[in-house]
Formats: structure tokens, C-alpha cells, sequence
């Protein structure tokens, strides 16, 4: 929690934008790192040992969905950014989900390929399927 309070005391200092990368790798099945907001107005990170506060109630605007699971197999960007106020806007920074069109557009794309034997169409299929695949993985 100390690196969440220097990240707003710094932004709201330097009046910039500043990226921050959080990871919790553990194989602890019970830790479920989430945050979420008090009814104080004040963030709070749930699922550690204890409860911990940001204690600058009123100062983190979420652009992002609350509560907020912090994953336990990769890394989790967010981008702190001051605005009016004294406040700090704070953004998830993951990539847009796959549409479900683009997923069935590609399952379609290799059964044809597949059905008429279209070498060309079927490995530029799986390269998109691929690169899609691993700069949603490398994000």
C-alpha cells in the first residue's frame, strides 16, 4: 500500500502522469488481493493479511471497475493521472477483450481453409490468431 500512497503523492506533486506495474505471483489459493472503495471515499486493498488503507480519503477517482481483483498470474498496469482538485484519476491500462465476432470470424476463416484446402488462408489465419494471442499475453 506504501507504493500506492508515494504514486499519488508524487503525481500530485509533479502534476504528471505516472504508470505504475503491480504483480502479486503467489500460490497462495487464499490471497485474493482486490481493491475497493470505503465508505469513507478512500481505497482500501482487501484480501492480504489485513486490510490496509490508503488513508487520503477523496483523492483516488477509479477509472476503472470497482472493486478491482489485482490477478495472481500476471502483472496489472495502472496509470495515475492528477486532474482538478488535488484528485488523481487512476486507469487500468489492460487491452480491450477479443470480440466475439472477431473469435467466430476466425474459427469460420480455418474450417473454410481447412474445407478447401487453402494453405495461404489458413497460415495467415493462424498467424492473427497468434499474434492476437501474444500481445494479449505480453500486455
Amino acid at each position: 500500500m506504501s507504493a500506492f500512497r508515494t504514486i499519488i503523492e508524487e503525481t500530485a506533486r509533479s502534476q504528471r502522469t505516472i504508470i505504475l506495474r503491480v504483480a502479486a505471483f503467489t500460490s497462495d489459493p487464499r490471497f485474493r488481493p482486490r481493491l475497493n472503495l470505503t465508505p469513507g471515499n478512500d481505497i482500501e486493498l482487501s484480501g492480504a493479511p489485513r486490510r490496509q488503507m490508503l488513508q487520503h480519503p477523496g483523492v483516488w477517482v477509479a477509472d476503472h471497475p470497482l472493486p478491482l481483483d489485482i490477478p495472481l498470474t500476471r502483472s496489472l498496469t495502472l496509470i495515475f493521472s492528477p486532474c482538478v482538485g488535488a484528485r488523481i484519476r487512476v486507469a487500468e491500462d489492460t487491452p480491450p477483450g477479443i470480440p466475439v465476432y472477431a473469435k467466430i470470424g476466425g474459427v469460420l476463416l480455418i474450417a473454410l481453409a481447412c474445407a478447401f484446402n487453402l494453405n495461404p488462408l489458413l497460415a495467415a489465419t493462424l498467424a492473427v490468431i497468434g499474434e492476437m494471442y501474444l500481445r494479449r499475453s505480453l500486455d
